[in-house]
Formats: structure tokens, sequence, C-alpha cells
């Protein structure tokens, strides 16, 4: 007889049978309320299927799948002993540790220059910086240079046949999940530089008011984040928001023109009641020196990262993509390779099945773009903060 959990339940099923990662995937939930991205909703099905035979996600009278809180696992019987949880990255190209290390010999060939603008001023031997200026420092794509125009040109060359509504929805999800995918490429690749010697990690605490930039501790640093945290709670009980702590720079980082006027209003209230900005920088110390490579070779390093979720498109036969209705997700892998292309970044051999599979499976024809700056509120494609990175590719 099968049973239906919800989100919370299962994750807290998982902490209690001992499943590594459970307590990180609590983190995530905490955030929002629920996991807000696709990969940690595919590991929390593969966790269940160590301890279940089956496990589903419930779908609605339309057969369109639950999502956000509404998200229910519909789990069949209880094995009577534990199974591996399978991984399938083997058969998906390259995996993480393919090119993590890549990644992490080109931050160490960056250190290596002893860049003067990150050398600590308390010990000549310490490097301070932050994940976001790390990746613009190793040149990765810039989402500032990246205009609205720039990306209704790619929609106009790579899709085709379809009625876009609200194109800027496309521009708004390229800026947030390059910026967080570039954040979160330069954690894990640090991570695994600190876990194999290579440095040695801490971290820097920094509070920004009127008065200037501050040190503080760690313990001053988390009690601040939880006071943000409650700020924006408080905000999304009295207006029926969703607003998280990342809300507050994604919102900033967006061109005046793509902010929605409930986003305006959420920016002045913190202004008002926490106008204070956080910082946590990375204290590196070089221990060992990296492998040399040559850039093509960090070039792709870097697409694969970015490519990961069309590539599990591509591996699933666009099963997701034939029922999405919300066309930010049904596009956005297409102008993502487009971007790359564009900007003559390397990209894969199976991009260019996945380009004929995909445009055939949405039409060919004319395209049209139905307005410019349509305002509809939409979820960003997000990519955790605290979960470590799941890449693969090939070339």
């Amino acid at each position: 007889m099968s049973k239906e959990y919800t989100e919370i339940q299962v994750i807290q099923l998982c902490l209690e049978r001992g499943i590594p990662n459970a307590e990180k995937k609590l983190n995530s939930f905490n955030r929002r309320g629920y996991l807000d991205n696709s990969d940690s909703v595919e590991s929390l099905k593969k966790d269940l299927l160590t301890m279940y035979k089956t496990c589903e996600l419930k779908k609605n009278e339309l057969g369109k799948i639950l999502g956000g809180k509404k998200r229910r696992y519909i789990v069949g019987e209880e094995l009577e002993q534990k199974v591996s949880k399978k991984d399938n990255r083997k058969n998906n190209g390259a995996n993480f540790s393919d090119f993590i290390p890549i990644i992490g010999d080109l931050i160490l060939s960056f250190l290596e220059r002893r860049p003067m603008d990150f050398i600590d001023t308390t010990d000549g031997e310490k490097f301070v910086i932050t994940n976001s200026r790390l990746g613009q420092e190793l040149n990765l794509i810039d989402v500032e240079a990246i205009s609205h125009s720039d990306v209704l040109e790619l929609i106009g060359e790579n899709i085709q046949g379809q009625v876009m509504k609200y194109p800027q929805n496309i521009t708004m999800n390229l800026h947030s999940f390059i910026r967080d995918r570039n954040r979160n490429l330069m954690h894990s690749a640090l991570s695994f530089l600190n876990k194999n010697g290579f440095i040695d990690r801490s971290f820097r605490y920094m509070i920004y008011d009127k008065s200037g930039g501050n040190e503080i501790s760690e313990e001053m640093y988390e009690m601040l984040k939880n006071q943000q945290k409650t700020t924006i709670d408080d905000y999304n009980r009295t207006t029926d928001k969703n607003y998280t702590v990342q809300s507050v720079s994604k919102i900033r980082y967006k061109p005046e023109q793509l902010k929605q006027e409930h986003e305006i209003e959420f920016l002045s209230y913190m202004d008002l009641h926490f106008p204070s900005v956080l910082t946590k920088a990375n204290v590196i110390r070089v221990l060992m020196k990296g492998k040399k490579h040559l850039a093509i070779d960090y070039r792709k390093a870097y697409v694969d990262s970015l490519l990961t979720n069309a590539k599990k498109e591509l591996s699933n036969d666009f099963e997701n993509l034939k029922q999405e209705t919300d066309e930010t997700k049904r596009y956005f892998n297409l102008i993502l390779i487009g971007l790359l292309k564009k900007l003559e970044y390397p990209l894969p051999k199976w991009t260019h099945e996945y380009i004929a599979k995909a445009q055939k499976l949405m039409g060919f024809g004319e395209n049209k773009i139905e307005g410019d700056i349509n305002i509809k509120p939409i979820e960003p494609l997000e990519v955790s903060d605290d979960e470590e990175l799941d890449f693969f590719g090939e070339y």
C-alpha cells in the first residue's frame, strides 16, 4: 500500500534513518519552505528509493506534478533491507570529480600571481576574497554584460514557432542562474582544494552600513543573518509573499526596468528595517601548487557546470519539457546554449542533438514575441547556496 508524505516529513524520515546529506536538504528546505531546485528533489527521491520499492511525485487532476509547498511524495512498500543509493552520473559523461579539480587549479593559478587587491593586510601569505568576486577575477560570464536586448536577439535566433509572452523572464532567470552557478562553482572548487590539502581556508565576516564596513565574529554574523531572516518572514506574513535572504541581492542586481513593483516595495521595506549588508569572504592560504592546464580545458569545465540541467533533459528524452507549460523553464536551456555559442565558448557535441530534438519537440516556424516588458510574477530558477553541485558533461 502506498503512502503520501509532505516534503518536510520525508526529509525528517531521512534524518532519522541517517541518510547522508539529509541535514543539508533540511537547511535548503528551511530557506523557503520547500526544496527550490530540481537536483535536490531528484536526490531526495533517490534517498527514498533506498528505503521503499517505489517513489513518485504527486500530480494534480491535469496530470502536472505538484511543486513548491504543494509537493508530495508517494512511496510504495517499504524495503526489508536498505539498498545503496543509485548514482547514474557514470552514464552521463564526466562527473563531479572530473573537472572540479580543473577549476581548482585555475583558482590556484590566479592566487600564485599574488593579486595585490586581495592580499590580507594582516598576513601577507593569505588572500581575502568572496566567491562572487573570485568568479569575476577568473573571467566567468559577467551577467551585468548580458542585456535584455541581447536575450531578445537570442530568442529570435534559437526559439522558433512559439509565441513568447514574457521574454524578460528569461533575461532575469539567466542573470540569476549564472550568478548563482558561478558563486557555487567557486564554493565547490575551494571546498575541494581545502579538503585535499592544497589550501587552508577560513572565513571573514563583515557588516556594511552607514558607518562603513566592520569585521564581526561568526556568532554575530549568524545572529544578524537570523535577524535579517526574521525581518523578511515578517514582511512575507503581511504581504503573502515568498521572499528569502537571497532575494535581497538578486533583486538589487536586476536592471531597474526589469524590477517588478512588488520587488521595489520589498527593497524599500528592507532598506528601512534592515539596511545593513552582510558578507562572508574566504580567507585562503595556499599550501601546494596546482597543475597547469590549457585555457580551453578551463572553458570546457565551466561550460559543463552550466549545462548540467540541459544534459539531464536530453538523457531523460525531454520528459519534463513535454509537459512543461512555463515558457521560461521550457526554453531556458535553449537560450543558455545559444548564449554560450554567442560568447564563443566550446560546446560539447551533445548540445547539437539537444538543439535539434528540443526544436522539433517545440515546433518550428516563424518566431513571435508578444510585448517586451510584460510583468508577471515568476519563480526563479535557483541553485541552492548550501549544496555542492553535481556536474557532468562530455565533448
